[in-house]
């Protein structure tokens, strides 16, 4: 037992929490394994090691999942013990989270419930609150005041890569894995005297792919580039659903892992200068961006609806903007949160950039998108958000498409998360040191008169995971 949380009353130690499999894993869903939680409140007498244990399994769930959490925050004052968050399953969030509890426990009462095998709820006491989200902190006491001194905050499965890393194999419904047995017999020498003539050993494995590789350009549809124009692609890849097609030098260059997909059944060898070779899958492109507009904004609090007018500069809040399309008429720093422009969008050329803590900006694919001049936007960094959620600009397909030109000698343009372009048609010229994006860039076509460099994210959020990845073991 590891991980939990210890308290001594009358020379007897009390166990609860923690785990019984030793060092957990890396890999999902191997990392934290339910059925090696500790389900037990465990008594040990320190003298004679006898040893006394009741169930945590017909608590409330909430009661049950925290305490039987790992890495969890405690602290021994007297015969209370206190013990605050913990990592484990959460049934209400369908994941693996870190808990928000403070569990007051009276040791007296569940030592004595426990050895007299009684009901052991009445000595437990929980309240939950958004600062004692923690594990692997340590809860300490001084001058009458408690002190939660480090840890940290983990959200989601357990795994030594990032969330898109994770096995595309399902052990419960044998799906997506494959499984190899290595079985062999041998005639024994010695032991065959005891009645055993052969041995045999068996060793299983299964393996299935991962989605580790974050894909940095996305097209819907076709890529094209002409003369010795490429886009370099560093630990990332890149995902056509239409033609793929250069001439001369011009290409996709990938640099480590990462590779070039053809998807929907498209040819993989019109690539003039392509590395990786292309490879050509008959399945549409996966898990692209919703197309949907919120409602909400980050903190959960409806967007007012207001007149396009009211966005012209910095005092433009998160809301719905309809009747019009929304054009600066001053350098603008956007304040946090989600903007939806119904009308279109245009910064006219005024600097435009993210307040702190990122900005959302939806315009209605079939209205005006223009971005000029200098725009620096990063999308929000939400604790718990998902790979590829992090939306810092989605301008998604509805009927038509739309032209547009990112220049770098006329635009300085720096863009962090996922781009959903998804109803234009991009054509890249001009100085690629101008045109940065740092996350997903999804658009209908990419037209390359220049050189393009996006970057993956440290993110996994900002990072889109359309790659049906590499094998790996994972049992």
């Amino acid at each position: 037992l590891h991980s939990g949380a210890v308290a001594t009353i009358n020379n007897r130690w009390i166990f609860i929490g923690g785990r019984t499999n030793g060092l957990h894993g890396f890999l999902s869903p191997f990392a934290f394994p339910n059925d090696n939680k500790n389900n037990f409140v465990y008594v040990v007498d320190k003298s004679t090691g006898e040893t006394w244990s009741s169930s945590l399994e017909n608590f409330p769930i909430n009661l049950y999942e925290s305490l039987t959490a790992s890495n969890i925050p405690f602290y021994q004052d007297g015969n209370i013990l206190y013990m605050i968050g913990g990592y484990g399953w959460s049934n209400a969030a369908n994941n693996f989270k870190t808990f928000s509890t403070l569990t007051k426990i009276d040791l007296v009462c569940l030592h004595d419930a426990i050895v007299s095998q009684s009901a052991l709820e009445n000595c437990f006491e929980q309240i939950e609150d958004p600062a004692l989200v923690n594990c692997g902190g340590s809860l300490k006491k001084l001058n009458n005041r408690f002190y939660l001194v480090f840890g940290h905050r983990f959200d989601g499965i357990y795994s030594v890569q990032n969330p898109g890393n994770s096995s595309l194999c399902i052990l419960a419904s044998q799906t997506g894995c494959v499984r190899a047995i290595a079985t062999t017999t041998w005639n024994t020498f010695f032991i065959s005297l005891l009645g055993v003539p052969t041995f045999t050993l068996s060793a299983l494995a299964i393996a299935g792919k991962n989605g580790n590789v974050p894909s940095c350009i996305i097209t819907t549809g076709n890529f094209s580039a002409n003369g010795n124009n490429q886009v370099g692609l560093n630990n990332c890849a890149s995902s056509i659903g239409g033609t793929l097609s250069s001439t001369n030098k011009a290409g996709i260059t990938v640099t480590g892992q990462g590779g070039i997909t053809v998807f929907n059944g498209g040819n993989p060898n019109q690539c003039g200068t392509c590395t990786p070779q292309p490879v050509s899958v008959n399945t549409p492109i996966p898990n692209l961006p919703s197309a949907t507009f919120p409602s909400l904004n980050l903190n959960g609090v409806a967007l007012p609806n207001l007149p396009y007018t009211a966005c012209t500069n910095s005092s433009c809040v998160p809301a719905i903007y309809s009747g019009g399309q929304v054009t600066l008429k001053a350098n603008t720093v956007l304040q946090t949160g989600n903007y939806v422009f119904n009308g279109g969008f245009s910064n006219a050329g005024y600097s435009l950039t993210s307040g702190v803590g990122g900005v959302s900006l939806y315009v209605a694919g079939n209205q005006n998108l223009d971005l000029s001049g200098t725009v620096n936007l990063t999308a929000p960094a939400i604790t718990g958000c998902t790979a590829g959620s992090a939306m810092v600009i989605s301008h998604p397909y509805i009927s038509s498409y739309n032209a547009i030109t990112l220049n770098g000698s006329s635009v300085n343009l720096s863009l962090n998360g996922v781009v959903n372009l998804s109803a234009d048609d991009i054509t890249v010229s001009g100085s690629s040191a101008n045109v940065n994006i740092t996350g997903s860039f999804v658009s209908h076509s990419i037209t390359l008169h220049g050189n393009m460099f996006p970057k993956i994210s440290s993110n996994p959020c900002f990072n889109l995971y359309e790659s049906t990845g590499a094998a790996i073991l994972v049992n």
